[in-house]
Formats: structure tokens, C-alpha cells, sequence
């Protein structure tokens, strides 16, 4: 999962997407945190654990993996069997080939007039023509219809609300089809 911008919510929905499976489908899921600071640390970083050779943290049936290491990431992907949610933050050159080992793409933007020209700009230079159109997850942060339509017309592919979570902990039953899409 990855974000147009930094403050789209890219953490907030990958954790309410782990704790989902975690919580709701009872199923194991490693979340990954591939930043160079650790958001999520001071939440997570109570319950050390093992996860395979890695040391990682485990907050409420979730496991947590922080790094910044691109290769780790590559490599967990490969390995491990389940979920994984990859928080990619922000694509770069660097996490772009993390982001074509993951399964389902999500990428969140807004279609706010101020970040408009951002979400267009970053589809033409990171995702057109680089990737099937279809198998990416188009999010939008604000419901707009009109951008909806807009960006169907524009790229031949649907644009997702996000659903409205209150808190990615405690998840309410009325987001659980919402989330169970996205999977």
C-alpha cells in the first residue's frame, strides 16, 4: 500500500487492513513498516518477538515488522505464507519494487482541488503504463463522485473510497465488507 502524498492515511488503512485480518478473519498477519523512522514503534514496540530470523513486534494478533531495508522486505515477501501488509508510505524508485511483489496494490491519493494535479501527476509518472491498471486498488481519501467519474473517464479504472474508520484498533462490524474488498 502506498500514498500520492505523505498525511493520505497510508498507515492508518494499512493497520485497520492488518488488524482486520488479525482480529476478525483470525487469520496471521505481518505488517511491514518500510520507512526510514519507525512511526508505529513506540505503539508496537513492547512485545518483542521472533519472525523467522527477524526480530519483530507483536500489538494485539498483529506482527510487526519495522525497516527500512528494501531487500528484507523483498525477501519476507518471498518467504513468508499469509497476509503481509507492506506500508510502503510514499512510492519512490526504491520501494517501487516492493510494490510490484505485492499481490493486491492499493494506492491512496485525493481528489481535493489542491491535490488533484498530485494524484494525476504521480499515476503518469510511477503507474501508467507500468502496471495493469485493473489490478491496482485506486483509493480516494474524500468522496467525490465527480472525481469518481472523472477518473474512470480518464483512466479506464475504478476509484475506491476508503471507508470511514474511526479507529484502526477497533474496527466496527459496518467496515467489515469494506475491508474484506480491499483483500
Amino acid at each position: 500500500m502506498t500514498a500520492v502524498s505523505p498525511k493520505l492515511g497510508c498507515t492508518f488503512f494499512s493497520l485497520a487492513l492488518a488488524n482486520f485480518i488479525a482480529s476478525c478473519l483470525r487469520e496471521n498477519v505481518i505488517y511491514i513498516e518500510l520507512k526510514e523512522e519507525s512511526s508505529l514503534l513506540g505503539l508496537v514496540g513492547e512485545n518483542q518477538i521472533s519472525i523467522g530470523q527477524r526480530i519483530g513486534y507483536s500489538y494485539k494478533g498483529v506482527k510487526y515488522i519495522l525497516t527500512n531495508d528494501i531487500e528484507e522486505v523483498a525477501e519476507i515477501l518471498a518467504r513468508e505464507r499469509g497476509y503481509i501488509v507492506v506500508d510502503l508510505g510514499v512510492l519512490n524508485s526504491s520501494t517501487a519494487a516492493v510494490l510490484n511483489k505485492c499481490k493486491n496494490k492499493i494506492i491512496i491519493g485525493s481528489f481535493m482541488p489542491w491535490q488533484r494535479r498530485d494524484f494525476h501527476e504521480f499515476i503518469r509518472k510511477n503507474i501508467y503504463k507500468k502496471y495493469d491498471m485493473e489490478t491496482i486498488h485506486f483509493c480516494q481519501l474524500c468522496r467525490d463522485k465527480k472525481g469518481e467519474q472523472f477518473f474512470y473517464k480518464t483512466y479506464g479504472c475504478r476509484l475506491f473510497n476508503l471507508p470511514k474508520i474511526d479507529n484502526p484498533f477497533s474496527l466496527k462490524e459496518e467496515n467489515f465488507e469494506d475491508l474484506m474488498n480491499f483483500l
